[in-house]
């Protein structure tokens, strides 16, 4: 096994992985994190996995989104929903204004966000959401709802 030579120490490659597998799982945990333990994007993302193969199409999704990005870290809200509107209406195939619907719903929940740029052509006369208020200490719990 190789380790890495600064804590964590985790490792870098075995017998059973390469480097490249395991930066792959550390890239799918960390867009899992971005993505779905958010819970910014909790009725547009299940469109990623229509017929339940979820492990298996996050996976496509989380490759074709490092590929877009070339990283992990420093993704805006709004760069990670074009992201996840580009993947669904162009590599799956989806209809842009039923997608854009679902990310306005998704983003605008909570009470102070701006409508990302891209969405504002399909917003129509949806700029005017009911958006939870939320306090600092529950902003999280409000975007499980």
């Amino acid at each position: 096994m190789v380790y890495a030579d600064k804590p964590p120490y985790d490792i870098l490659k075995n017998e059973l992985l390469s480097f490249a597998d395991i930066q792959q799982m550390k890239r799918f945990a960390r867009f899992w994190d971005l993505y779905y333990n958010s819970g910014n994007f909790k009725q547009s993302l299940k469109c990623l996995w229509p017929d339940g193969d979820v492990f298996e199409q996050f996976h496509a999704f989380s490759v074709w989104v490092f590929g877009q990005t070339q990283s992990t870290w420093k993704i805006s809200l709004e760069r990670l929903a074009q992201l996840l509107f580009d993947y669904l209406t162009g590599a799956k195939g989806g209809d842009e204004t039923a997608t854009a619907a679902l990310l306005i719903g998704d983003i605008m929940k909570l009470e102070g966000r701006k409508m990302p740029n891209f969405l504002k052509p399909f917003a129509f006369e949806k700029t005017e959401l009911k958006q939870s208020s939320a306090s600092g200490h529950n902003k999280r719990q409000i975007r499980r709802m």
